[in-house]
């Protein structure tokens, strides 16, 4: 799983460096929302438990830096993965959510 995250983080950095990205967590950005995206479709609970667990600590991280300007599409795809993995998640359209994006697209945090 850590290397699925890896080689898909790896797309992140490629497209920050077409966007202008400027010292953003690009990799550990990619590797989260990757590792997320993968315990959304597993149906093992033990390794969706995993992905999930290895995706945490690294959109935390990835959420706590402040994100240049042309690279907040690709920090809101972190804030977005970040999301869905809370215990509750708030479903795509609330306003909580929203907010949380518009925030990011503003202040970069």
């Amino acid at each position: 799983m850590r290397r699925f995250g890896e080689g898909r983080g790896q797309l992140f950095v490629a497209a920050g460096m077409v966007l202008g990205s400027r010292g953003d967590p690009l990799s550990a950005a990619g590797q989260g929302w990757a590792l997320a995206d993968l315990a959304h479709n597993l149906q093992a609970g033990e390794e969706r438990a995993t992905a999930r667990d290895i995706a945490r600590p690294l959109l935390d991280a990835a959420g706590r830096a402040h994100w240049s300007r042309p690279a907040r599409a690709l920090g809101a795809l972190a804030h977005r993965a970040r999301l869905d993995l809370a215990d509750t998640p708030k479903p795509a359209g609330a306003p909580a959510r929203v907010g949380r994006l518009l925030w990011h697209r503003l202040t970069g945090r």
